[in-house]
């Protein structure tokens, strides 16, 4: 531009000395618009570095208990910024989660959809919802929307300020269960018992987990639950994940349970006091494999 004005320039008659002054003038204001755009990009700069630094600050904590447990940071937007596992099975699952992001309301909802949580509370497994913060203001909010959220299962989920008198009496009840804690007090007997059986059940499959609950031993491929052995005072129960009509027992050892009441997932169960029946056992075990 500047260069076309000095051309027209060129062409006026008038004295040398008037034509490069008036040049000289318009020079110096072409310039100074120039000015401008850096100042306004080191302005969107900043507004878009305070704006990221605002959005990634927490300024509330979701803590969930129930093994797994996890914490859900939320930021003054009331966005989850993060989501971590406290404990092994917490890490697992924050790993399947895809709820970074959401609205925290959105949040809680998947979570309370979420296969291996939906399965625990199934199991008359307590959960605790704790909700902490500098902001009071926000934190009253979230734990109140929390409930609406949960409301479907309010007779399994507790949910307090992490601040309150109560929230260590909750969170004291919600422990993580072991093995070692089941079979304390069992006999000898009991205890090889149960090792033959969660050993041979292993062997099925590379891939089978052991998930001790709070009254029995779950076995799991990936999510898929197969079976569950119960620790009893002179043998073990083991309940087999098959619907009713599916599984093939020619022995008939298992007993059909699809209408009581019982531990763990499946329609069959048997009760165990030795070895004797092992590798039939499995073969029924390993129909519920997936």
């Amino acid at each position: 531009m500047y260069d076309r004005i000095k051309e027209a320039f060129d062409q006026v008659t008038a004295s040398e000395e008037l034509k490069n002054q008036t040049k000289a003038y318009l020079a110096q204001k072409s310039r100074q618009p120039r000015l401008v755009i850096p100042a306004a990009i080191v302005a969107v700069f900043l507004l878009l570095c305070g704006g990221y630094y605002l959005y990634f600050i927490p300024t509330a904590t979701i803590s969930i208990d129930i093994n797994p447990s996890l914490e859900l940071s939320i930021n003054r937007f009331d966005r989850v910024i993060s989501v971590e596992g406290y404990n092994s099975d917490g890490k697992m699952l924050a790993d399947t989660l895809d709820i970074r992001f959401m609205n925290y309301q959105d949040a809680i909802t998947e979570l309370m959809e979420n296969e291996h949580i939906t399965d625990l509370l199934s199991q008359d497994e307590m959960m605790a919802i704790a909700v902490g913060g500098s902001n009071d203001g926000q934190c009253s909010r979230i734990l109140e929307n929390v409930q609406t959220c949960t409301k479907s299962h309010e007779e399994s989920i507790k949910t307090v300020m992490q601040n309150s008198p109560e929230f260590k009496e909750v969170t004291e009840k919600i422990k993580e269960y072991s093995e070692e804690n089941l079979l304390k007090g069992k006999s000898d007997d009991v205890v090889e018992l149960y090792e033959s059986y969660k050993n041979a059940i292993l062997n099925l499959n590379t891939e089978i987990e052991v998930k001790p609950q709070k009254w029995y031993i779950s076995f799991k491929k990936a999510n898929s639950h197969i079976c569950a052995l119960e620790i009893q005072k002179n043998g073990i129960k083991l309940t087999i994940n098959v619907a009713k009509g599916h599984l093939e027992d020619s022995k008939q050892l298992t007993r059909d349970i699809s209408t009581v009441g019982h531990f763990g997932n499946g329609d069959y169960e048997l009760k165990i006091s030795d070895t004797k029946y092992l590798e039939y056992i499995m073969s029924l075990v390993k129909q519920a494999i997936k």
